[in-house]
């Protein structure tokens, strides 16, 4: 399977011009749903101060989970029908997010989401948004959105050091949300630049709470500098090693089920493995000896306004 390569696979195969189709009669309920969800995102984790606002979780990373969603089911020849519900859920996956502020004997803040709960209360949220599409939903394809959105429910590999999906089926809805969720490190390695950073800062709310108030970098103790320093630098030297088992376990096991045409296809868009592991190592080297207003910059660029 050759998983790296020079030209954009979503762009090579992930749209239905490349592949000869014909534009889909459900084209304006898909944009819809991913206009409605999007919305609801920004309201609700946008725009707003730490800890409410979402670094990670936010409408860019719904943006491209419906790109790289929508890219498999065309390159599986998924039916116009199936490819609806799959926009539908890759628009509402993430639209819940319960958390709960973790405080550790250390002084360290960091945000406990909670896993589970949120894909259902999203599964639930997809459905009721179904209502207004203008498209008569059989109960079976409810239930399919439902079930594509908890295949998204994180788990993790200790074998290959990456997330995994425990609920993935073959469905092809099902498996083509559940690959594009993370599969930014195949498919879109500019996106899996930002996902590292973005992840850190929405999960470590000390810092950012920190980061937040402070007005120039004198502000914050030369201790603390080297603390946050090392959490965040420790979390780039991860980036590769997420990128490198996330080959590995769509190689050994994601695309069982798929015919070899179809998982041709597939392969042909997780083009960009080597490109994502290049770059989040060269961030990790970078980190080390970046000046401390700007390496935490990359978690939060409005930081330190009095600062040069």
């Amino acid at each position: 399977m050759d998983l790296n390569g020079s030209k954009s696979a979503v762009q090579k195969v992930g749209s239905a011009e490349s592949l000869g189709r014909a534009p889909s009669i459900y084209a304006a309920a898909e944009a819809k749903a991913e206009a409605l969800a999007l919305g609801v995102i920004r309201e609700r984790f946008e725009g707003g101060q730490v800890p409410h606002h979402m670094h990670y979780h936010n409408s860019a990373h719904t943006a491209g989970v419906i790109a790289r969603a929508r890219a498999i089911g065309l390159a599986i020849d998924m039916p116009d029908r199936d490819l609806l519900l799959l926009v539908i859920a890759a628009a509402y996956h993430d639209i819940v997010q319960h958390w709960s502020p973790e405080h550790r004997d250390d002084g360290t803040v960091y945000r406990r989401r909670h896993a589970g709960r949120n894909e259902v209360a999203s599964a639930y949220e997809a459905i009721e948004a179904m209502a207004e599409l203008g498209v008569d939903f059989q109960p079976e394809e409810q239930g399919i959105v439902a079930s594509a959105i908890i295949g998204t429910i994180p788990g993790w590999d200790h074998e290959c050091a990456t997330v995994v999906q425990p609920f993935l089926v073959e469905h092809g809805v099902v498996r083509a949300l559940a690959l594009a969720d993370i599969g930014s490190a195949g498919m879109d390695p500019a996106m899996y630049r930002l996902d590292g950073p973005n992840l850190f800062a929405e999960e470590n709310l000390d810092i950012m709470e920190t980061l937040s108030r402070a007005r120039r970098g004198s502000d914050i103790s030369e201790a603390d500098q080297e603390a946050y320093r090392g959490r965040y630098v420790a979390w780039l030297r991860v980036q590769p090693e997420f990128a490198r088992g996330r080959r590995e376990c769509l190689v050994n096991g994601e695309l069982e089920g798929l015919d070899d045409a179809h998982k041709a296809r597939v392969e042909a868009l997780f083009c960009h493995f080597d490109e994502s592991i290049e770059a989040a190592e060269a961030a990790a080297r970078d980190a080390e000896t970046l000046p401390f207003v700007q390496l935490m910059r990359q978690l939060d660029p409005d930081a330190f306004p009095d600062e040069a």
